[in-house]
């Protein structure tokens, strides 16, 4: 990988080789500054949040278990495909409870910690500092997955991309200082970061394919030493994939599904290619996806041609990283293509977990295409001196990355917004019932009204009856195993012949008497014994909660 830089003088960017080894004075000022990002941007919603969709699942599986124990609520993990992410979620539950507070601050220190592993693995890969540095910055608040940052759940998908990157760190040091041989010191350093590798891919699998690919980062970083090193990484990691992703998934999409995915994934990453450049939802993908195409065709000419033209070579310079880029986006949306039908990829709140992992190579992408139009401004420029036209490109580049940033910045505090109103909706809807239900009766079933299901599309309130997250909110508040929970929302009708039910969850029968209907617009409970009374109550209820939140609910 060459020396990334914008410029031929001498600059911090270029003032290390590629081989060099990250200095701890780097990483520890990058760790301060991203700590002091994360809390000033996040920190607010840190202590106005609240939980929302899975995890109040989590609670309510952490909470109620059949076997007793810290490793029977593991057992119960909703999610058996990620052993590591079991443990880890029950460990959360274990030490704080189901306090909002504690967990949200976590999830501000995991998304600069995978700011923090995101830098210190491209100053490994030999990238200058403050494009690495700008990459990372731009990621703290890249908007495209940033319910990672607002929701404790996807919070740890940081975690584990964290690890993957900082195994790659431990993985290209060991093989620096030690060579290609197997040596006893060699085998110890690679086995560290094979296993660190590992347990990131049994707690999210979806960094597997860079994994699996290592041997491309091993052979770039020296010849010899390739083999040993990657069946290092690939035999526990495809053991991983076969005994638990393969064996408890959700059921990978095969044949023409499979084909339907790939073009599913191809048109939402390309959706989310223009938002990363365009921060506007309502602009067409297809002018973002040619100018950028435009940019890398002519970094690739330019490096191709170059000749010894220094123009030409400050903005060829470019070429392969912007390649590499894209590599990288492709990398990290491999493990969504088999779940893409079930899984969108340009769609706002819990959803947009799916960019978690392409959103690494998104933000190197912006930064790289900032840098090269930088490099074909300056070199069209003309009648000034080299000199002028270095620091013109330096200052073209900041000001397009910094852009970026600030746009970012106002896209996450408009989500943060949005998140606070599912607090603060859901507190309501808590504090509500248990004011006119304080005791509910044993295997009772509590639906609610009119409260909407979704603070905006993809961001629960409690989202409807299939989510589970009503239930097991109610479940953990009232500390009652047997009880069930269910918003009712508009379009549905709930009266059965013989019970009591939410369309969209097959876990919400009840039976007549045991069904209460909790009215919040009256502050009335129902309590029908028949199918007449359910719908002459239901027709006072109406109308039921909206789907989603709008400014005249």
């Amino acid at each position: 990988m060459p020396r990334l830089t914008s410029s031929h003088r001498a600059s911090p960017d270029a003032s290390r080789t590629p081989t060099a080894p990250l200095r701890r004075q780097e990483l520890g000022l990058a760790t301060l500054l991203f700590l002091a990002l994360a809390f000033v941007i996040y920190g607010w919603y840190a202590f106005h949040g609240g939980f929302v969709a899975d995890d109040w699942v989590n609670a309510d599986h952490y909470y109620f278990h059949p076997e007793s124990g810290f490793w029977g609520a593991v057992d119960n993990y909703q999610t058996p495909s990620r052993p590591v992410a079991a443990v880890y979620v029950t460990l959360t539950y274990a030490t704080m409870g189901i306090h909002y507070h504690p967990h949200l601050i976590l999830a501000v220190l995991l998304t600069a910690f995978l700011s923090i592993a995101f830098f210190a693995f491209l100053r490994t890969l030999g990238l200058g500092w403050v494009w690495a540095l700008a990459a990372a910055a731009l990621l703290l608040v890249f908007p495209s997955s940033d319910s990672t940052r607002f929701w404790t759940t996807g919070s740890q998908i940081d975690l584990f991309i964290g690890m993957y990157l900082f195994a790659a760190v431990i993985a290209v040091y060991g093989r620096r200082r030690d060579g290609p041989d197997p040596t006893l010191r060699a085998v110890a350093t690679q086995v560290a970061a094979s296993t660190l590798a590992v347990a990131a891919v049994a707690g999210y699998e979806i960094v597997a394919p860079a994994v699996l690919l290592s041997f491309v980062l091993y052979r770039w970083v020296g010849k010899g030493g390739v083999l040993w090193r990657w069946l290092c990484d690939a035999i526990p990691t495809l053991l991983v994939l076969w005994f638990f992703t393969r064996k408890f998934g959700g059921g990978a999409a095969h044949g023409h599904q499979l084909i339907t995915n790939v073009r599913l994934v191809a048109e939402g990453s390309t959706q989310v290619l223009s938002y990363t450049f365009v921060p506007v939802r309502e602009l067409s993908r297809w002018p973002v996806f040619f100018a950028v195409a435009a940019v890398i065709a002519v970094a690739v000419l330019a490096a191709w041609r170059a000749g010894g033209d220094r123009r030409r070579e400050a903005i060829g310079r470019w070429g392969r990283p912007l390649l590499l880029a894209v590599g990288a986006i492709a990398i990290g949306y491999a493990m969504i293509v088999p779940a893409a039908d079930r899984y969108p990829i340009y769609a706002p709140g819990v959803q947009n977990r799916t960019n978690c992992f392409a959103a690494l190579g998104l933000c190197l992408l912006a930064v790289f295409v900032a840098a090269a139009v930088a490099a074909i401004v300056a070199a069209v420029v003309p009648r000034i001196s080299e000199r002028s036209r270095d620091r013109l490109r330096d200052v073209i580049a900041g000001v397009l990355i910094g852009g970026l940033f600030l746009a970012y910045t106002v896209r996450i505090v408009e989500d943060e917004q949005r998140w606070t109103k599912s607090a603060e909706v859901q507190a309501q809807v808590l504090a509500g019932t248990h004011q006119l239900v304080p005791s509910p009766p044993p295997e009772a079933t509590i639906f609610t009204s009119p409260y909407p299901g979704y603070s905006s599309p993809s961001l629960p309130i409690f989202g409807g009856g299939g989510n589970n997250d009503q239930l097991g909110a109610f479940k953990v508040s009232y500390d009652q195993e047997d009880l069930r929970a269910f918003p009712i929302l508009e379009g549905q009708e709930i009266c059965g012949a013989k019970t009591v039910a939410v369309s969209d969850a097959g876990n919400s029968p009840t039976d007549y008497g045991k069904a209460i209907l909790v009215d919040f617009r009256t502050s009335k409970v129902y309590r029908p014994r028949n199918r007449a009374q359910c719908l002459r109550v239901t027709r006072a209820m109406e109308p039921f909660g909206p789907v989603n939140l709008s400014d005249d609910w």
